[in-house]
């Protein structure tokens, strides 16, 4: 799911999901997970709170992601931070998006 998810952002729209040969709670997961352009970030994760799958995969993400970190200028760096402090703090429930 979590590649899948990237693949999807980075090559497909959301109305292809439902071309994919998967079960209702995985598309709805994927459709979830995918970060649409232009979309603001707490929208973004309210949605993805909506499914425990995607729940999951983006937690994976995030940790992924910022393993990846060194080498990247410092406004990528200080966006990447800042989002994962929202998605802790969202996930943990201290603030209600």
């Amino acid at each position: 799911m979590a590649v899948l998810h990237d693949v999807f952002e980075d090559c497909y729209s959301p109305k292809d999901i439902e071309t994919l040969n998967l079960s209702e709670e995985e598309k709805y997961a994927l459709m979830a997970i995918t970060h649409m352009d232009n979309e603001p970030y707490v929208e973004y994760i309210k949605r993805v709170k909506t499914s425990p799958l995607a729940t999951r995969v983006k937690i994976q993400d995030v940790i992924h992601n910022s393993s990846r970190m060194e080498g990247l200028d410092k406004a990528t760096i200080e966006r990447m931070e800042k989002n994962i402090e929202l998605l802790w703090r969202c996930y943990w429930r201290i603030i209600d998006v």
